[in-house]
């Protein structure tokens, strides 16, 4: 199953162009630079963008019973404990969203939405390349979904008491439960974890890089805008996000289950492989790929539970 996707071709509308390159592969000041939105406007929206995630949080302890929970959060109110699920990833949120509109741009990364100009018209070319880009990465999100569970399903019986245990909790999870983790999946995944990991930790990383290598190389800095990161500078953020995306799944899966060596790395990577792929569309394309795709993973997984 292939889930590579072959990029459009160049374009010429700042908003989504991704793949104004040099023949290096070296990042290039961005003929556009100065036409983005300021910090505060990019900043806000990423807020805005990430905070339906953290509002659905507390819909994760109705998955399960109070005993399941650690001994500290049995005893809190469930208001408490909603307030407290919140708490963390919002400002977690608020610092990520912060690095993302800081940093993005001149690591040569994009987002329609959040660095689009006030008043900018619409260029319709550019519409019809963003369509179909996000049907791209719609699909690449379905195939990763059909990959994932076909992985897990072969995978967690071979992983000893704790994957069968996992494995049939997946099996056994009722209608609401399904309904809880799609609404989870599909705000917090696709919306605050991108913002977060991808907006905020992959642009970091992209743009130190960045800045080391032309260090190294005793290149002129750029402070504004870039057309896109060199390559090196590229894969390094999206590894790094994607290894903290993959390591953030733990926590939720010992709650449930023993974590044993062989299912943590089924755990590390599986998610691994689907970060990266959001890292990919985040670099080639924009971050709205990203959370389609993303998105789309965690649809294609309720659908497939409910099929197979």
């Amino acid at each position: 199953m292939r889930l590579d996707i072959q990029p459009l071709p160049a374009r010429n509308n700042p908003e989504t162009d991704m793949t104004d390159r040099s023949d290096t592969g070296a990042a290039r000041p961005h003929p556009t630079d100065g036409m983005t939105p300021g910090f505060r406007t990019r900043w806000m929206r990423a807020v805005l963008l990430g905070l339906p995630g953290v509002l659905v949080l507390p819909l994760q302890w109705t998955r399960l019973p109070v005993e399941a929970l650690p001994p500290p959060l049995q005893e809190m109110a469930p208001v408490t404990r909603a307030l407290l699920s919140m708490l963390n990833p919002l400002l977690m949120l608020l610092l990520m969203a912060a690095l993302g509109a800081a940093l993005a741009h001149r690591a040569g990364l994009r987002s329609v939405w959040l660095q689009r100009a006030g008043g900018a018209d619409a260029d319709p070319a550019a519409s019809a390349r963003l369509r179909t880009q996000l049907l791209y990465a719609a699909l690449a999100g379905l195939a990763l979904a059909v990959l994932l569970y076909g992985a897990d399903r072969v995978l967690l019986p071979r992983l000893g008491a704790p994957g069968a245990a996992l494995l049939a909790q997946q099996v056994a999870a009722g209608e609401a439960a399904a309904l809880t983790a799609l609404a989870l999946g599909l705000l917090y995944g696709g919306l605050t974890e991108e913002v977060m990991l991808r907006w905020g930790v992959m642009s970091l990383a992209v743009w130190l890089v960045a800045a080391l290598l032309a260090r190294w190389r005793r290149a002129p800095a750029h402070g504004g805008a870039v057309a896109s990161p060199a390559p090196l500078a590229a894969w390094t953020g999206i590894v790094a996000a994607a290894l903290l995306f993959a390591a953030g799944h733990l926590p939720a899966l010992a709650l449930v289950t023993d974590l044993t060596p062989a299912l943590l790395v089924r755990t590390l990577g599986l998610n691994l492989l689907a970060g990266m792929l959001y890292g990919w569309l985040f670099w080639r394309h924009h971050l709205e790929s990203a959370i389609v795709a993303h998105a789309s993973t965690h649809l294609g997984f309720a659908v497939l539970r409910l099929v197979v």
